[in-house]
């Protein structure tokens, strides 16, 4: 059977969680959920031997569980479910508990399971020529593509789900098109594409609410519509207000429904609209949201430790900041988040500037600057890139300071290509790239024999 080597993983790690899963007593002492509404159906449906219902149920209290943060147990009924779907043999309950268990991989951030549970999906979901089920085949690819982008490699995660966002376009799939939409304007967000970017989220945004089919949905869509309000009030502070707005209503719908993730997300993204001298209170709001994502296991935990690592920095506490910033590039790197690795390290160079350690603080920004490129990320790309160009000139190295420099330049184009009509936005790109091309000129100049040095009085 083809599902044969995922149900012995699947088995595994039910068995490597069951430490930890809420028992039946858990469940049942608070009657009015639905996971406890589903203990009942599966008792009642395992009376009567009816393995469709088990199914059902089972996959009921597994959705829940994820969607309020218990991904373990949420594997681990999961894993039930397979079960009972590979005895009755039936290949798009098969298809629907590889997508479950796939999510609450990727929650805990354990990427190549959640790879494999979903490359088994994807081949129960379509026979290579043609889509048998499309709720199964929608899904499994659509999420691997979304894992390839949390991996760095947004092109090949940006086509997956390009083809079944496209799908679920055409075939009126509002779900589909409310979680792709909300991945894509991520991708573009990573990528600087802001005009692509704002024209996805806002798409994400209107599905979820049309097919109004859960709230994480809705809150994933409206986050990164607050992602690109709030990048866009870089260059238009007017912004920042609305950003936080829309932000604190997302927080108080996620406390409401229980959406523990991205209302802690939310409060990540919040600490972005609070005044940069009021440290105590941006403190505050990463240091919750960290302590919440942990709470949960999320796959977000390390990127909020960064987050907190990143405004100690800016308070100039060197120890705390590095002890944070390091804890998140760890996890990160070793659940092969390559983006969000590399977000650290420009904050752990930057550390090492401070303390005068050139060397140290070169390397980092240097392998971030190779990780944003190799990815197509050229914000991230164009600020590392800039500032070892300018590092590099300071210390005396100009031939090195050149290079980077146009690999600089390269970057800014990339993201004046994808500007639209934000005129604020090119305004400040275009002016970055010119003082960058001024620096390339007075290299030139100084690198041409016979040329004294910038400052120095003609012979």
């Amino acid at each position: 059977m083809r599902s044969s080597k995922v149900l012995i993983l699947s088995v595994g790690i039910a068995c490597w969680l069951s430490a930890v899963a809420p028992s039946n007593a858990d469940l049942a002492a608070t009657p009015d959920t639905p996971a406890a509404e589903g203990r009942v159906g599966v008792a009642v449906a395992a009376q009567e031997e009816n393995p469709a219902q088990r199914w059902s149920e089972l996959m009921q209290i597994a959705w829940h569980e994820e969607a309020t943060g218990r991904h373990r147990a949420s594997l681990s009924h999961a894993t039930q479910a397979l079960e009972i779907a590979s005895a009755m043999g039936d290949s798009f309950r098969i298809g629907r508990s590889l997508c479950w268990l796939g999510w609450s991989a990727t929650s805990l951030g354990l990427y190549p399971l959640a790879l494999e549970f979903y490359a088994e999906a994807i081949e129960h979901g379509s026979d290579g020529s043609r889509i048998v089920h499309v709720p199964v085949w929608g899904l499994a690819t659509q999420e691997t593509g979304a894992l390839y982008a949390k991996m760095g490699e947004l092109e090949k995660g940006q086509k997956l789900i390009e083809t079944t966002t496209d799908f679920a376009t055409r075939h009126g799939i509002d779900v589909g098109v409310s979680e792709g939409g909300a991945h894509l304007a991520a991708i573009a967000l990573e990528r600087g594409d802001l005009s692509e970017a704002e024209d996805w989220a806002e798409k994400a945004v209107a599905a979820s609410l049309r097919c109004n089919c859960s709230p994480t949905n809705t809150h994933r869509a409206q986050l990164v519509a607050a992602r690109v309000t709030l990048l866009r009030a870089e260059t238009n502070p007017k912004l920042r207000g609305d950003a936080a707005e829309a932000i604190e209503a997302l927080i108080r719908s996620a406390e409401k429904s229980g959406d523990r993730r991205y209302g802690a997300e939310a409060k990540l993204l919040l600490s972005h609209t609070v005044d940069p001298e009021n440290v105590e209170r941006r403190v505050a709001l990463v240091s919750e949201a960290a302590n919440l994502l942990h709470a949960i296991e999320s796959e977000s935990r390390g990127s909020a430790d960064a987050q907190l690592g990143a405004v100690l920095l800016d308070d100039q506490q060197h120890v705390l900041a590095t002890a944070y910033l390091k804890s998140g590039l760890a996890i990160n790197e070793a659940m092969l988040r390559k983006l969000d690795s590399a977000y650290a390290l420009v904050d752990l160079a930057e550390i090492d500037a401070q303390r005068s350690d050139a060397s140290a603080s070169l390397e980092k920004r240097m392998r971030a600057a190779d990780q944003a490129r190799e990815s197509g990320a050229w914000i991230l790309a164009a600020d590392a890139e800039e500032q070892l160009a300018l590092d590099l000139r300071e210390l005396g190295f100009d031939a090195l300071s050149r290079q980077w420099g146009e690999r600089a330049i390269f970057s800014l184009d990339h993201l004046l290509f994808g500007v639209g009509n934000d005129v604020d936005r090119a305004r400040a790109l275009q002016l970055r790239r010119l003082r960058l091309t001024e620096h390339q000129l007075e290299i030139d100049l100084e690198l041409l024999p016979g040329t004294p040095p910038t400052g120095a009085a003609p012979r």
